[in-house]
């Protein structure tokens, strides 16, 4: 339970976080305070996105079971919105490492740019 209000409270910071590559105020934030925390929120969030997905297709395949208290759960119908949340973190994860990586090289850019003039 810890896991799950964790994450979800990190994708929201997340979110939040991801505005500072997108508008003027973030231009304020030094270099390392943008990068290294989108990185490892990149990292954290397609893992967890991912980990979904690679359980569910063990489950398929019959490589684990799930626990005798969440048997009844993961094959309710309802189970199928794992795929929706869990692809979001994933999504999440990925376009805030491309973010990340966009705005080092836009950021190189400009300097290389600022010092030939």
């Amino acid at each position: 339970m810890i896991g799950y209000w964790g994450m979800g409270t990190l994708a929201l910071l997340a979110a939040v976080f991801a505005l500072a590559f997108a508008r003027p105020w973030g231009l304020r934030l030094p270099k390392w305070l943008l990068i290294i925390p989108a990185a490892i929120g990149s990292v954290l969030l397609s893992l967890w996105g991912f980990t979904y997905f690679v359980m569910q297709y063990l489950l398929a395949v019959g490589r684990v079971q799930s626990a005798p208290m969440y048997a009844t759960q993961d094959a309710s119908p309802m189970a199928v919105w794992g795929y929706f949340w869990y692809a979001l973190f994933l999504i999440w994860g990925i376009s805030l490492g491309a973010a990340a990586y966009y705005a080092e090289k836009v950021r190189k850019q400009n300097k290389a740019n600022h010092f030939t003039k």
